[in-house]
């Protein structure tokens, strides 16, 4: 009963981060107008990346717990989970490295 309440918690967060991801992608430009910054279109593909960051950690998590939960684990899950964790950190040091040369 607990490894299903865990699941059903890691999917509820990672659906969120993908919805919330989606959205910050749809919803920079609206953003990055309100805050006085050097450099909006920088800015602007900063939230991006920060938005990347965050799908790729929301199927992490459902590729985690879900999959895993359900199917045999394969060499094919692993390297998806390797795939979307590497996505999740180069969006993140990208969003990062691109927020820090746009202000």
């Amino acid at each position: 009963m607990r490894s299903v309440l865990m699941m059903l918690i890691a999917m509820a967060f990672g659906v969120a981060l993908v919805i919330g991801g989606l959205w910050t992608w749809q919803a920079s430009a609206d953003l990055v107008a309100d805050w006085p910054v050097a450099r909006p279109d920088v800015m602007i593909w900063a939230i991006r990346c920060g938005a990347v960051a965050a799908i790729a950690l929301g199927q992490l998590l459902a590729l985690r717990f879900a999959v895993s939960a359900i199917y045999r684990r394969r060499l094919l899950d692993d390297l998806l989970r390797l795939s979307s964790a590497v996505a999740c950190v180069i969006a993140l040091v990208s969003a990062v490295a691109l927020g820090l040369a746009g202000r």
